[in-house]
């Protein structure tokens, strides 16, 4: 699943994750109370031993989050047990595709005047003016539909829909 998350390592950038790292601390302060202080692993003394520790807890945190996602999309625990079936003989994989679809409806054209007017009196007659604005709004129509898909192997097409 890491591959599916990471797929594009070539294009790193140490700086922007470090900022980004930086950005979720804070956000992470603003969280927990005002006692814990989160720090990157490299900034604080530990044992060999906590390393290994701090990478099964990653590890696991990832692992949650996924079938988090897992169960929100729908995939109950007996579908996750079956495609761990699946996966004990084959090569499993997972496919969510979106479709998006925008198509022009058209367009109408409106006019409306101002709420600011100016009256002009003379004697006998009043004279009243105020600005029209042309507004041409455009219509369209926005569709999404998405699919959880799961096959074995390379073929895409034997996929059943979760």
């Amino acid at each position: 699943f890491f591959f599916l998350l990471c797929n594009n390592m070539d294009a790193f950038n140490e700086y922007a994750f470090l900022n980004q790292v930086s950005n979720a601390q804070e956000q992470i302060k603003k969280v927990l109370a005002l006692t814990k202080e989160p720090k990157l692993a490299h900034n604080v003394p530990h044992t060999y031993q906590d390393k290994y520790l701090l990478s099964e807890f990653l590890g696991n945190a990832a692992v949650a989050s996924i079938l988090g996602c897992f169960h929100f999309f729908g995939i109950s625990n007996e579908k996750l047990k079956t495609l761990q079936e699946w996966g004990k003989s084959k090569q499993v994989t997972l496919s969510f595709d979106v479709i998006e679809e925008c198509k022009f409806k058209g367009s109408e054209t409106k006019v409306e005047e101002s709420k600011v007017k100016k009256v002009t009196k003379k004697k006998s007659t009043k004279k009243t003016e105020y600005l029209e604005t042309t507004i041409e709004e455009f219509l369209w129509s926005f569709e999404v539909s998405h699919s959880l898909k799961v096959y074995c192997g390379n073929d895409r097409n034997s996929g059943v829909v979760i």
